[in-house]
C-alpha cells in the first residue's frame, strides 16, 4: 500500500482511540463527549446524534475475533467514536486466543451485557450461540455475513452494492473517454492494488460492469500491482505504450485511483485516459473536484461500524430494525470535462475537508427506513 493510502488507514484507526481513551473491557462509566478538532475530515462521524433513551442508556458490546484484521478494527473505532459523541455505554472485547466466536459470544452473553456487535468467522456455528445470547435478552447484530439463529435472520450491516456503484463509474469513463478523443468502446483497464483491503472485489465488479456493458477489456480480468501510486501509474503508462488506442482505466482502491490519475495528468493532451474508480478517503475526491478524474464512488467502512452500533442500540431500546440494513454508495461525477496539466493535491488529513461535499448524506435516509 502506498505511503499516503497507508497513513489514511492509521489517521482513521488512531483518532477514535484519542477521543476515546480510556474505554476498554472493563470500563463501566459512560464514555465523555467527543469533539471534532477543526479541519478533520468530514464523514459518518459527523452524523447528528441518535435520541437518547429515558431510562439510561444500554450496554453495546462489540465482539472482535482474536488477531483481527483492518477492516473488523475500523468498524470498531467509528463505532467507538459514534458511541461516545451520543455518551454511550460502549464496551470492546476481544476473543481470546484459540477462542471461536461462538464461544465468545457464549462467554460475554453469560457475563451480561445489553446488545452485541458481532464479527463473524463462522456463521453456521455462531447461529446457536446468538440464539443462546437472545434468549437471555440480548440482542445481536453482525457486519458483513447474515446469522440465523432458531430460523431467524440476525439483523446484518451490509455494504452497497459494488454492481450498481460500478455501472455509474463505468458509463462515467466512458463519456469521459470520448472527450479525450478515444472510443467508448474501450479498451478498458481494470487496475488494483493487493494489499487494499476490498480492493480485488471492487476491481471485479468494474471488470463485470465492462463486460455487461459490451466495453472492451485488457486481459481476463481486474490487473493486480504490488506497490504504491506510482507502481500503478507506471503500469498505465506502459500499457499505453503497447496499447496508445487504451481508452480507460478503472480503479479498485485510492491507491490505484491515484496512481492513474497522477500519470494521466502528466500526458499530452489527446493521449490521456479516463479514470474512475472507487475510494475510502474522502479527501482523495479532490481529484474528482478537479474533473481529473470521472466520478469515485465513496465506499467508507467507518459507514459499517456506525450503523452496526445504531442499530444494535435502537434493538436494545426494544425499537424494531430491518433483517438487512445497506449502508449508502454515493458516486460523486467530475463538475466539467476531462482536466489536463499538472495535478497538484495533498492528502494531509489535517487538511480542510472538501467544501459542500457530504458522503455520507444518504445515512440519514437509510436511518429512517431503520426507525419506521
Amino acid at each position: 500500500m502506498s505511503r499516503s493510502a497507508a497513513a489514511m488507514w492509521v489517521w482513521v484507526a488512531l483518532l477514535p482511540v484519542v477521543l476515546v481513551a480510556g474505554c476498554g473491557e472493563t470500563q463501566d462509566e459512560r464514555n465523555p463527549p467527543a469533539t471534532r478538532e477543526k479541519g478533520g475530515l468530514s464523514g459518518p462521524a459527523d452524523l447528528p446524534a441518535i435520541p437518547k433513551s429515558g431510562t439510561g442508556s444500554p450496554r453495546i458490546t462489540f465482539l472482535l475475533p482474536n488477531q483481527p484484521k483492518t477492516q473488523p478494527l475500523i468498524w470498531k473505532e467509528a463505532a467507538q467514536l459514534d458511541a461516545s459523541k451520543q455518551n454511550g455505554i460502549f464496551t470492546v472485547r476481544t476473543a481470546g486466543d484459540g477462542e471461536s466466536m461462538a464461544e465468545f459470544v457464549r462467554r460475554v452473553s453469560q457475563e451480561g451485557t445489553s446488545a452485541m456487535v458481532v464479527v463473524v468467522d463462522d456463521a453456521e456455528t455462531l447461529g446457536p450461540a446468538i440464539a443462546e445470547a437472545r434468549s437471555r435478552g440480548i440482542q445481536v447484530v453482525t457486519i458483513l455475513d447474515q446469522v440465523t439463529a432458531d430460523g431467524d435472520p440476525v439483523p446484518v450491516i451490509v455494504r452497497g452494492d459494488y454492481g450498481i456503484a460500478a455501472e455509474t463509474l463505468v458509463e462515467a469513463a466512458a463519456t469521459d473517454a470520448t472527450a479525450l478523443g478515444k472510443s467508448s468502446e474501450g479498451p478498458a483497464l481494470v487496475v488494483y492494488t493487493e494489499d487494499f483491503p476490498e480492493a480485488d472485489r471492487r476491481a471485479q465488479a468494474l471488470f463485470d460492469a465492462l463486460s455487461e456493458a459490451g466495453i472492451e477489456t485488457i486481459g481476463a480480468g481486474p490487473q493486480a500491482v504490488s506497490g504504491g501510486q506510482y507502481d500503478v501509474g507506471n503500469m498505465v503508462l506502459e500499457t499505453l505504450k503497447e496499447r496508445p488506442e487504451l481508452a480507460m482505466v478503472l480503479t479498485g482502491d485510492d491507491t490505484s485511483f491515484l496512481g492513474s490519475t497522477i500519470e494521466r495528468s502528466e500526458l499530452p493532451k489527446g493521449t490521456g485516459v479516463s479514470v474512475a474508480g472507487f475510494l475510502v478517503d474522502p479527501q482523495s475526491f479532490d481529484i474528482v473536484q478537479g474533473s481529473f478524474a470521472s466520478a469515485a464512488a465513496f465506499a467508507d467502512d467507518r459507514v459499517l461500524g456506525i450503523l452496526a452500533y445504531r442499530n444494535a442500540m435502537s434493538l436494545a431500546k426494544g425499537e424494531t430494525v430491518p433483517d438487512r440494513i445497506v449502508a449508502p454508495m454515493p458516486v460523486r461525477r467530475a463538475p466539467g470535462p476531462p482536466a489536463f496539466g499538472r495535478l497538484r493535491f495533498d492528502l494531509n488529513p489535517e487538511d480542510a475537508p472538501l467544501e459542500g461535499f457530504d458522503p455520507t448524506k444518504p445515512i440519514q435516509r437509510i436511518e429512517s427506513e431503520v426507525k419506521d
